[in-house]
């Protein structure tokens, strides 16, 4: 009876810690869903003024994203990535399924005037989150180079 007892007792704490607990692989589809497009850029004479649309078409909530713009810089053999990023404003800290949100950059022209070292014709775009919650395995960054859509 004691050895049923127990068996039974560590069935159900662990079915109960099973059921509770939350370890999310993020699947590389939900990443793909997230889209971040680039609607409108105003060049104006103190810079340049990017709009930003990121849209959730996963099934699941962004926690804690932040979006950035930069732009690549020429290499002999291509482009690297560049380390200075600025961070898109109108961010939210939670966007949920099919929601879309439109952020704004804004690059002062002294960062990009003259400096033949940079492609500012097709910047990059980044967004750093997590997927559902705020958890190391939870973590995900996607972006990439992105053209104007109309």
């Amino acid at each position: 009876m004691n050895k049923l007892y127990f068996s039974v007792t560590i069935l159900f704490v662990l079915l109960l810690s099973s059921g509770c607990n939350k370890n999310y692989a993020i699947n590389p589809n939900d990443i793909d869903n997230i889209k971040l497009e680039l609607v409108n850029i105003s060049k104006l004479p103190q810079g340049t003024s990017y709009a930003i649309k990121l849209k959730n078409g996963s099934k699941h909530i962004i926690k804690q994203n932040v979006v950035y713009l930069s732009y690549p810089i020429k290499q002999p053999n291509g482009q690297t990535g560049n380390k200075f990023k600025i961070e898109a404003n109108g961010n939210k800290l939670d966007i949920k399924p099919n929601e879309v949100i439109t952020l704004n950059v804004f690059a002062p022209i002294q960062e990009y005037e003259n400096n033949n070292n940079l492609i500012i014709e097709n910047p990059n775009v980044e967004i750093k989150g997590f997927i559902d919650e705020v958890k190391a395995e939870n973590q995900f960054n996607k972006g990439g180079g992105v053209q104007l859509t109309k």
